[in-house]
């Protein structure tokens, strides 16, 4: 009796975290991909990516709290101050769908997510694939983070004060490819969709942490991809990452931007497809 009652406790709670981060599985294959949004963005980031990958593997995606179609209600303001209570949330997608080893694909923010996530709960992933990651945002005098400290607070001030602009600026600052303005207008949809508190408390997490301890105690081996000229994330962070991390290798894609998944898909897929040929052939 308590046995049933504890299994029935358990896909309660399995359906709830479904319904939380709205979790979605599509295709077919073997190995499954598990595949995370990052800042401002939800899982249909990955829309040109999904069809070229769900006739060869088994695609999970899901939105993070606050994000897309998540449960909104779900949302505590103390509770995601930082990334860690995102990094549970992806932990408990991993057990409420029973994901054995998957591979990880994160873009942006959601790669500290995910180191955070292994490094709480190590082989919890077969291998990560970090697109365009950093471990810190703000740069010091030991390493070119990307941003200066004022260009971070001058961000979250235009956040506070004036959101639409702030959605058309970032999005052309991101995404880049000025002669191709409707990548631009996709990302700025997104983000103004978006609950501005939420965004700028998310703007926060990301802008203002430093995780370069916690990349550094991975043992999951770790494919980094890199646009070349990616204005977020330089390559100096991607060197260093290299460099720090105990089992990686570079993926360097000739692509602007920081958005790659919109700006550059097929690219992405090919260099995607390549990463995991590999693994499955290791």
């Amino acid at each position: 009796m308590q046995r049933n009652m504890n299994h029935a406790s358990m896909r309660d709670r399995a359906r709830q975290v479904v319904r939380r981060n709205n979790v979605v599985v599509m295709g077919e294959g073997a190995q499954t991909l598990l595949l995370t949004h990052g800042f401002g963005c939800d899982q249909r980031i990955w829309h040109k990516v999904i069809p070229l990958l769900s006739t060869q593997y088994r695609l999970v995606m899901f939105d993070h709290v606050g994000s897309g179609d998540s449960q909104v209600s779900a949302y505590c303001a103390n509770k995601y101050r930082t990334l860690h209570a995102y990094a549970e949330d992806m932990l408990d997608v991993v057990a409420a769908l029973n994901l054995d080893a998957p591979i990880l694909i994160a873009h942006s923010g959601s790669c500290s997510i995910g180191v955070l996530a292994e490094h709480t709960r190590p082989q919890t992933f077969s291998r990560m694939v970090l697109v365009n990651p950093a471990p810190k945002y703000v740069s010091d005098s030991d390493l070119d983070a990307g941003f200066q400290p004022d260009e971070v607070q001058q961000t979250l001030q235009l956040m506070r004060e004036d959101y639409p602009q702030w959605c058309q600026q970032m999005a052309q600052h991101a995404m880049q490819n000025s002669t191709r303005p409707e990548l631009s207008a996709r990302l700025q949809a997104s983000f103004i969709q978006s609950n501005p508190q939420i965004m700028y408390n998310f703007a926060r997490a990301i802008l203002y942490s430093d995780f370069r301890r916690e990349y550094a105690q991975i043992r999951c081996p770790v494919s980094l991809v890199h646009c070349q000229q990616d204005v977020v994330v330089p390559t100096s962070m991607i060197d260093y990452l290299h460099t720090t991390l105990a089992d990686s290798e570079v993926i360097s894609l000739a692509a602007d931007g920081h958005f790659p998944q919109i700006s550059h898909s097929t690219a992405l897929v090919a260099a995607l497809r390549d990463i995991l040929a590999r693994q499955n052939a290791a």
